[in-house]
């Protein structure tokens, strides 16, 4: 994954992704697991005293899912992640967070409330979809989301969300909350 940015603290970046895991069935649950792998690499990069170099993030993701049919309209599903970074480069050598997702679906309508804890910093997040190219720390956060199938593929959505982090350049907490509105069409 290429990151092309004008971003003058980290500037441009290269992720790499892998991932290893697996699945078990046991009547109408599905357990899965694994771990994700991310390569951080920004040439020309900072730290956190301005000093530019070359900046290098490893970061392990191991997870856990769990997934049960209730019933014919009623399914959940539960994923836990835990969120290992090795920052040789920083003044901080590790950061570590965690994350919790739970979603419920009743026939067509589903919800889905998540939440992370703990710190990270330029870290990658959601298999690789999000990428915190910052030198940011963040905290901690929450969000909902609702949806609507109206089709097996094709689905509405509206979510919520709040992160709080320590702003690198001012040393103080913040807070930004996230509206999202969605209509997507998977093939």
């Amino acid at each position: 994954h290429y990151i092309n940015t004008n971003d003058t603290i980290l500037g441009d970046g290269i992720i790499l992704i892998t991932a290893l895991g697996g699945y078990t069935f046991k009547a109408y649950e599905k357990y899965s697991y694994g771990v994700e792998g991310y390569y951080s690499h920004y040439k020309d990069g900072h730290d956190e005293n301005g000093v530019q170099k070359s900046i290098s993030m490893v970061q392990f993701t191991p997870y856990f899912g769990f997934y049960k049919a209730i019933d014919i309209n009623n399914k959940n599903s539960l994923n836990i992640k835990f969120n290992y970074e090795i920052a040789s480069d920083y003044a901080k050598k590790s950061y570590s967070s965690f994350e919790v997702s739970d979603t419920y679906y009743y026939r067509r309508l589903f919800s889905t409330l998540k939440a992370y804890f703990g710190e990270m910093k330029t870290g990658v997040k959601d298999g690789g979809i999000v990428v915190y190219n910052s030198l940011d720390l963040k905290k901690d956060g929450y969000s909902l989301r609702v949806g609507y199938y109206l089709k097996n593929h094709f689905i509405i959505s509206a979510s919520y969300g709040i992160d709080s982090y320590r702003e690198y350049l001012k040393s103080e907490d913040a807070k930004n909350d996230t509206a999202l509105f969605s209509l997507s069409y998977r093939y």
